[in-house]
């Protein structure tokens, strides 16, 4: 599952698709939050706040808030990749999280000279393709070259994920390039999971949980545009780590989470 908007999850923000695909996105289905209405989307709201019904996301933060926020729902029974992702580095052979630093696109690069110990850059969608060696799977292109074939060169999408201006995502008639973005976010998710099981990044019996608090970290007020503290591409705390008993914690003045002592 993923979703599209402009300035998706953030105070004043705005859902426009829901893209959902079948676990190979063999089929994948694109819904019009603007022009259907609740009731039309009825069948998947309850999908998505089924308890029973796995949902695979990566990030589900900002979607998270959106379904809250539409629909009055919580995402129910999630996989957030992005933290099977970052778990999974402990199983990962060869770069170590130094030398991962030293890269100038790891989120923790500019802060590289500091004490980073427990803490945890976040990779996006497009990053894991490079980050886990997916190449060669020309989302864009196997999508949509029947019918945009102007708009693509194949030998440019293969092991990438095109851009689009994420402002126009309310524009109606959407353009075909902008569904044709929504449905390949679902195919490089198919895939990213695929790879995933493959290597056996699914064994921690904590990542539902883990998931769950993740994408439901911002149940409360919706973070600004630019919120340092709640839209930034470090870890936030407690969520790898269950949360410590209430007793012994506060609430945060930056993020605005119940926080335990040991995170101040």
């Amino acid at each position: 599952i993923d979703c599209e908007g402009d300035n998706l999850g953030c105070e004043g923000g705005r859902l426009s698709l829901i893209s959902i695909g079948t676990p190979d996105a063999g089929y994948i289905f694109l819904f019009d939050v603007l022009a259907l209405s609740t009731d039309e989307l009825r069948p998947i709201i309850d999908i998505l706040a089924d308890t029973n019904i796995l949902k695979v996301v990566w990030d589900g933060r900002m979607d998270s808030i959106e379904f809250l926020r539409e629909f009055g729902i919580s995402l129910g029974r999630v996989l957030d990749l992005q933290i099977v992702d970052l778990v999974s580095r402990q199983w990962r052979v060869g770069e170590s999280a130094e030398s991962r630093m030293e890269r100038p696109l790891d989120p923790l690069h500019r802060v590289r000279h500091l004490d980073t110990f427990g803490i945890h850059g976040l990779g996006g969608l497009k990053g894991a393709l490079q980050e886990h060696g997916i190449y060669g799977i020309g989302a864009l292109g196997c999508l949509v070259r029947h019918t945009v074939s102007h708009m693509v060169n194949p030998e440019k999408t293969q092991g990438k994920k095109s851009n689009v201006d994420h402002t126009q995502w309310l524009t109606r008639p959407l353009p075909l390039q902008y569904t044709a973005y929504a449905a390949e976010d679902i195919w490089i998710l198919s895939k990213v999971f695929e790879v995933f099981h493959a290597r056996a990044y699914f064994r921690s019996l904590e990542l539902e949980i883990q998931s769950q608090r993740y994408v439901n970290m911002h149940r409360g007020v919706p973070p600004q545009s630019g919120d340092i503290y709640r839209s930034s591409n470090l870890l936030p705390m407690e969520i790898i780590e269950a949360p410590v008993a209430r007793n012994s914690s506060r609430v945060c003045e930056g993020c605005h989470r119940v926080l335990g002592d040991a995170c101040f």
